[in-house]
């Protein structure tokens, strides 16, 4: 008799917990926002991001040894888009502008988009660049970079910082992710 009452518990734990695994098809509920797999480590590739708010938080103030404008400091703005810069560059945002802003190490300048600007190839190169206003001749470019605004292993950051090391220009970019 006791021995038929362990093969019926060996058997019925068995039983639940074959049970429990295929009854639980939708396993990627119980893992965090982004991932999959029976383990959760694997991170899903976001079908759009959208950036909030893109701050500069520091950049040259001057062209070389010269001033971008003459007689006051730049007209700063920001320019985000899907390429590299050639021709077939999508431009997804151009700001408004600060007029007469330097760079002082501690101030920094957000531009928030009326709505979140939407990265629809999240893995595809974008530019994003930073210029002198002009109202009297030709905008001027005071730098940029390309990046990938995601990349596997990045664990879907809120804040992006873009630069390059020893580079005065730096941007820090607010995002979120659709799947």
């Amino acid at each position: 008799m006791r021995n038929f009452a362990f093969r019926s518990v060996l058997i019925l734990t068995m039983f639940t917990a074959f049970l429990g695994c295929s009854s639980d098809s939708d396993s990627e509920t119980s893992c965090p926002l982004g991932y999959t797999g029976s383990n959760c480590d694997m991170e899903k590739v976001p079908t759009k991001m959208f950036i909030s708010k893109i701050r500069v938080t520091s950049f040259p103030n001057q062209n070389n040894t010269s001033d971008w404008d003459v007689g006051s400091a730049p007209d700063i703005f920001v320019r985000l888009g899907r390429g590299t810069g050639d021709a077939n560059t999508v431009t997804l945002y151009t700001s408004n502008y600060f007029e007469n802003v330097l760079s002082t190490g501690t101030d920094t300048y957000d531009f928030v988009p009326v709505t979140p600007i939407e990265i629809l190839s999240p893995t595809q190169t974008h530019l994003i660049v930073l210029g002198d206003y002009d109202s009297v001749s030709a905008n001027e470019l005071m730098g940029g970079y390309t990046f990938t605004p995601y990349e596997n292993g990045m664990d879907f950051p809120t804040e992006m910082d873009v630069y390059t090391a020893g580079s005065l220009l730096r941007f820090k970019l607010y995002v979120s992710y659709q799947w």
